[in-house]
């Protein structure tokens, strides 16, 4: 079969056709049409429509004294769920541009503003007293991540657990005052301290009382001296650092050097000694400040609230609120189990927080 289409003339590319050339159509050109082009138009062209993602959304946030409780992007939804918060300040911030606008602005789906619920038919649950309490929670919303309103709605945040009885085994006062039992290790009745690990000063128990821990030292205690518990601070044990042995380094001998005459070196003057800074904070508003421990004391008895103590400003933040000392030695906590010394209030860390931030915040609060 090869052999024949080698063999067929037609076969071979550079061999004529035997088919005659097509004549040219006869179909003449087309004439040019009378009708012009049209121009450009000069309208723009119309922007891509927003898909439903890139519309954005309004952000509803729910604020209960310095804590957002929640983020919605519905207003109904917002408002149910401040129908269900309590506190001593709340309400809904409706997010504009990132910033929270006047709360009265705020409109129900049925068009009811909000306000406490006595004004309004039970629709609102909101409550504030003037704009005292209002511009402290706009400040919250607004300092809130999500309630940005290009941020997403975030879910309510986890509360961080509160502290045990455990956790207070270094510290006899704070564990007595969280209402928890407190009882020191046994003095070592051995010839030598153990010091392969470092021990806690006592035992903080609610009810049952903890097994004492194993001790991993060289030897056991062979004769421990039991205690019973202890729930009151005033019976708290107290330490006291033993008096230093004499130096052994030799009295200095006479330097060649005169003596600096005592104008050499500048003496500080009363301003540049740094001051003690006592702030009295009330939920999330700071009443008062002070330089004088017992002038914040006395200040905090005259001050009601849900929340309150006295900050305790320690390079411009503060510090732990039971370690606030009295004049009289007494450690800040509830008037009932400081004899009335203290009248701060608080349940747990988690109201503690809140009022640390907000003294730590405060411009005159900074040491």
């Amino acid at each position: 079969m090869q052999a024949v289409c080698n063999a067929n003339k037609a076969c071979q590319s550079d061999a004529p056709t035997t088919d005659p050339t097509p004549s040219p159509t006869t179909d003449p050109s087309l004439s040019p049409t009378s009708n012009p082009t049209p121009s450009p138009t000069t309208l723009p062209t119309p922007s891509p429509t927003l898909s439903p993602t890139d519309v954005p959304k309004n952000i509803f946030c729910v604020v209960r004294d310095s804590t957002v409780t929640g983020v919605y992007t519905n207003v109904e939804a917002a408002r149910i769920a401040l129908g269900k918060t309590g506190g001593y300040r709340r309400m809904v911030c409706e997010m504009i541009n990132g910033k929270a606008r006047d709360p009265h602005q705020v409109v129900s789906a049925s068009g009811v503003k909000q306000h406490f619920a006595s004004t309004t038919s039970g629709v609102w649950n909101a409550r504030w007293h003037s704009w005292r309490d209002i511009t402290p929670m706009q400040a919250v919303c607004n300092a809130n991540k999500a309630c940005q309103s290009d941020a997403p709605p975030t879910p309510k945040p986890v509360e961080e657990p509160e502290p045990k009885c455990e956790d207070f085994a270094f510290d006899c006062e704070t564990c007595v005052n969280k209402g928890c039992t407190f009882e020191p290790f046994p003095k070592l009745g051995g010839r030598r301290e153990l010091t392969s690990i470092a021990m806690p000063k006592g035992m903080c128990y609610k009810t049952t009382k903890p097994e004492f821990p194993k001790v991993f030292g060289r030897r056991a205690l062979t004769s421990p001296i039991s205690m019973g518990g202890i729930t009151e601070p005033g019976n708290c044990p107290t330490t006291t650092d033993p008096t230093p042995s004499p130096t052994a380094d030799p009295s200095p001998s006479p330097t060649s050097n005169p003596t600096l005459s005592p104008t050499s070196l500048p003496t500080q003057s009363p301003t540049d000694v740094p001051k003690t800074i006592f702030c009295v904070v009330r939920d999330s508003t700071v009443t008062g400040v002070y330089t004088n421990v017992e002038a914040a004391r006395i200040a905090l008895g005259k001050t009601g609230g849900y929340r309150r103590m006295v900050c305790e400003m320690i390079n411009g933040k503060a510090r732990d609120p039971h370690q606030v000392v009295s004049a009289s030695g007494v450690k800040q906590h509830f008037a009932s189990t400081t004899s009335g010394v203290w009248n701060a209030r608080w349940h747990s860390w988690r109201d503690i927080k809140p009022m640390q931030a907000v003294c730590n915040a405060n411009k005159a609060c900074q040491s």
